[in-house]
C-alpha cells in the first residue's frame, strides 16, 4: 500500500512540474488576443463591478483582493497553486493510477 501511494505522489509530481513550466511560460507564448477576458477582468474597464453573471463578481473579486494590481503570469501560478492544492486532495482519498471517473477528471484539471 505504501508503494502504491508513493507511486501516486509520483505521478502526481510529475503532472504537477509540467503544468507548472507550461502556466509560468503560456504568458510569454500566446499571443495577445488569448488574454483580452483577463485584461476585462483585471483593468475593469467599464466600471462592471456586480453581483450576477460570470464577469462582475470576477471583477468584484479582483478588486477586493487586489489581484489587479499583480502581473497576469503571477496570478496564473496562484490559481494553479490553488488547484493542485484541490485536486492534491482529491487524489490522496482514491487510486490514482487506476481509471475511473474521479480520476478521469482529476487528469482533465491538469489540461
Amino acid at each position: 500500500m505504501q508503494f502504491v501511494r508513493n507511486r501516486i505522489k509520483i505521478i502526481f509530481l510529475m503532472l504537477f512540474i509540467v503544468n507548472l513550466i507550461v502556466v509560468t511560460s503560456a504568458f510569454y507564448i500566446l499571443p495577445n488576443r488569448f488574454f483580452y477576458d483577463a485584461s476585462d477582468i483585471a483593468l475593469e474597464k467599464g466600471n462592471e463591478i456586480g453581483f450576477l453573471g460570470s464577469y462582475l463578481p470576477t471583477i468584484l473579486f479582483y478588486k477586493v483582493t487586489g489581484l489587479r494590481y499583480l502581473p497576469f503570469p503571477l496570478i496564473a501560478l496562484i490559481q494553479y497553486l490553488i488547484l493542485i492544492y484541490t485536486l492534491f486532495k482529491i487524489v490522496l482519498l482514491g487510486n490514482f493510477d487506476k481509471i475511473n471517473v474521479k480520476n478521469i477528471l482529476v487528469y482533465l484539471g491538469f489540461l
